[in-house]
């Protein structure tokens, strides 16, 4: 029997974990559907918006902020590293840390994003109620 990441804690975590987002909806299709596509709708913007503001002139408490509304939705939607690496931005900002390694976080992250998203997309569109 082949393990699960959980079982082999050197083993990389899926890009994309939705396990939690379908037990939340109770296997709802149409639940689903509306979670990832509120989740795709907000979390790309306000991540290069976060990117995007280390190029300017930097606001630690905004990027505190932004770092910190991410993460919730994050922790349902899982995409791997996006968590872990918004916790690290929110205690950078917070810390008033390096802006180096704030910038390479969120590079890191939107790396990962652009990654799953194909896969993020093509779930919510497996799960598109049918039309009336």
């Amino acid at each position: 029997m082949a393990q699960t990441p959980f079982e082999n804690e050197n083993a990389a975590a899926p890009l994309v974990d939705l396990s939690f987002v379908y037990e939340m909806s109770g296997n709802d299709s149409g639940y689903v559907y509306d979670v990832i596509g509120l989740f795709l709708s907000i979390f790309p913007g306000r991540l290069e918006g976060l990117e995007m503001q280390m190029d300017l002139d930097i606001d630690y408490d905004l990027i505190e902020e932004q770092a910190h509304f991410l993460k919730s939705s994050s922790s349902i939607i899982k995409v791997r590293g996006l968590y872990e690496g918004l916790v690290k931005v929110e205690k950078l900002a917070r810390a008033r840390g390096d802006r180096n390694e704030i910038k390479a976080t969120l590079t890191s992250m939107n790396a990962d994003f652009r990654e799953a998203l194909p896969i993020l997309v093509a779930e919510q569109m497996k799960n598109k109620p049918a039309e009336q």
